[in-house]
């Protein structure tokens, strides 16, 4: 059953994949088809990034383990997410112009990060934690350049590219706590659950959908929608009662389960009953009390079935996001949804660096100063990537131009944890990943603040960049555990870190403003 059930991921994936393209397609026929090129240049990029990066993973030396399972995963991830953005540019016109299309694309999505997540874990089942975190790694990098240069030079916002990404990170980084959880030889068989969950998911989310989809429920989409919601759900938490009952025999599954569908559910309704032209202040408290679903979400589950639970509870939620993506009638669903999911996933990783270096770690709480100023920094940080977002979009002029403002960002997210690691350590990082999740709740308000757009991505784009630099903390901080920095080495990269974000801010603003005029 160990890969069995991993297998099985990399079959529903490739069968749920092809059929939901062609569906997808088939729905969307009559449409134009969009200038592919921006989707080419980005998959070429990252699929040389992604051969450079192998190429280093070749030696042996930390941070790439022994048989390079690092390189190979990211190598995974990478071929994928490349795969998966020209998959993408293919879906998004159909997407745009048909509700059901938007459905079939993102649940094509899903199957695809599914099917990467599978082939990750199962070539390297035997200790595949290194893989799965490369395999995330390179998923990350892969929706974050298709994402970031597409939605600054084109039309469509890019929102499949996303939906694939969070879903294979989340599926990923649920069966590394899995691992973690069953930390048994004779458990191991349970570590694929995650990946077991995620194809029940997906293919009950499609189920939902096509229910959701008949007759004149089209034309009501709102009814349409609490059809498909509820047929998915009820198909999810009846699978996963018969698992728990014939499979794992442990009802935790069946219960963290239901926490996940309820949660997200509960969110939708907040979503949905807060109109598009609300004022603010019901703006905020529906995104106030989303967060506050999710916090309380993971509390449950964590007290369930630990980190494991809030994994699987994550993967459960997906059921509300994906028939939800069709319903034109409330663009405050989708956007809170994902964000709710993209906090949710910043959660899980939360739980994955944690497990990673509990013995380092130790009894280190938020009280310790470092822990603290970490914090700080992560719940401020994806705020000024979301102003850089913005200021990218008015100043590019060009694909050149957008490519290597998407390019900087990224790197600065991915050097972030291991500066600040250089400067203060384990304790830092720790707050780091933790503010990182904090900003993320916070900027759940923002699109419900703002005025209705259908390209206002932005908290999925600073999701991505998020989870990349979560993703680095979790594997690439390792290495530099017996580091010696003096003083004044610490110093100076401190110094050095401020003044290329002065600069960058400086840059960018002076740019912003000479094009607004």
């Amino acid at each position: 059953m160990e890969v069995g059930l991993g297998w099985l991921g990399v079959g529903v994936g490739v069968i749920g994949s092809v059929v939901m393209y062609l569906l997808a397609v088939s729905a969307g026929s009559d449409v134009e088809q969009g200038d592919g090129r921006r989707a080419w240049m980005a998959s070429g990029v990252v699929l040389i990034l992604t051969l450079i990066f192998w190429g280093i993973s070749s030696q042996k030396n930390a941070p790439f383990s022994m048989g390079q399972t690092l390189g190979l995963g990211f190598l995974i991830g990478g071929v994928t997410g490349a795969v998966a953005g020209l998959v993408a540019m293919k879906l998004e016109p159909a997407a745009i112009a048909s509700a059901r299309a938007a459905s079939l694309g993102a649940e094509c999505m899903a199957f695809l990060g599914l099917l990467g997540a599978s082939l990750a874990y199962v070539l390297f089942h035997g200790y595949p934690q290194e893989a799965l975190i490369g395999f995330s790694i390179g998923a990350a990098m892969a929706g974050i350049i298709h994402h970031l240069l597409r939605s600054a030079r084109s039309s469509y916002p890019g929102g499949l590219i996303a939906i694939w990404t969070f879903f294979s990170v989340t599926t990923a980084a649920s069966v590394v706590l899995a691992i973690y959880h069953f930390d048994n030889d004779t458990l191991r068989a349970w570590w694929p659950l995650p990946i077991l969950m995620a194809a029940t998911v997906c293919i009950a989310s499609y189920i939902g959908t096509e229910t959701g989809s008949w007759g004149r429920l089209r034309e009501r989409p709102g009814a349409g929608y609490v059809l498909s919601l509820i047929v998915g759900a009820v198909i999810t938490i009846g699978l996963a009662a018969i698992y728990s009952a014939r499979v794992v025999e442990s009802w935790q599954l069946l219960e963290v389960t239901a926490v996940g569908i309820g949660i997200t559910a509960l969110i939708a309704w907040l979503a949905a009953s807060n109109r598009e032209d609300a004022d603010i202040p019901a703006g905020v408290e529906s995104a106030a009390g989303a967060v506050l679903l999710v916090v309380a979400g993971a509390v449950v589950a964590f007290k369930l079935w630990t980190g494991l639970g809030i994994g699987i509870g994550l993967i459960a939620g997906w059921t509300a996001l994906l028939t939800a993506v069709g319903n034109r009638g409330s663009l405050n669903l989708t956007r809170m949804l994902g964000s709710a999911l993209s906090l949710g996933l910043a959660i899980v990783l939360f739980r994955v660096f944690i497990e990673t270096y509990r013995p380092e770690l130790g009894t280190t709480d938020l009280r310790i100063h470092y822990t603290f100023i970490g914090a700080l920094l992560g719940a401020v940080l994806p705020f000024i990537f979301a102003t850089s977002l913005i200021r990218l979009r008015s100043i590019t002029r060009s694909d050149a131009g957008a490519l290597l403002g998407v390019l900087l960002l990224g790197l600065f997210a991915a050097a972030l944890p291991i500066v600040l690691f250089a400067i203060w350590e384990i304790k830092a990082v720790l707050g780091l990943v933790f503010g990182l999740i904090a900003a993320e709740a916070f900027l759940m308000m923002g699109p419900v603040t703002a005025p209705t757009d259908a390209r206002d991505d932005t908290p999925w784009v600073v999701g991505l960049l998020v989870i990349g630099a979560q993703l680095v903390a979790v594997q690439f901080v390792r290495p530099l555990i017996d580091w010696g920095a003096t003083r004044g080495t610490k110093i100076w990269i401190l110094a050095g870190a401020l003044l290329v974000g002065l600069l960058w801010l400086g840059v960018t603003g002076l740019m912003a403003r000479r094009r607004a005029r």
